[in-house]
């Protein structure tokens, strides 16, 4: 279970520590598991690509912020944050 508690105004990702992870393997199986839906008769997989093999896959193309987590900005990170929690509590507004 994920659970969050941090000031508003924190400056690094919350998905940062989710997404250095080793273990691409189990990430990947557990994202199909919540994914597939349960009528579902074919057996689906996803597969969550690292950081590196998206940098060896997209060697000309650097932002890759977005993945990482490792926003340009503290402006981008309090607005990917907030976006996150809007998430989480239900609410349908922007996060800036």
């Amino acid at each position: 279970a994920l659970k969050i508690a941090f000031a508003e105004e924190t400056t690094f990702s919350i998905l940062f520590n989710f997404r250095n992870s080793k273990n691409f393997k189990q990430i990947s199986k557990k994202i199909s598991e919540l994914l597939t839906p349960k009528e579902a008769k074919a057996e689906v997989e996803i597969i969550y690509q690292s950081i590196s093999d998206l940098h060896a896959s997209c060697p000309n193309h650097l932002g890759d912020w977005y993945f990482t987590g490792n926003y340009p900005t503290p402006g981008g990170v309090k607005v990917v944050n907030k976006a996150f929690i809007n998430y989480i509590e239900g609410k349908n507004e922007r996060a800036y």
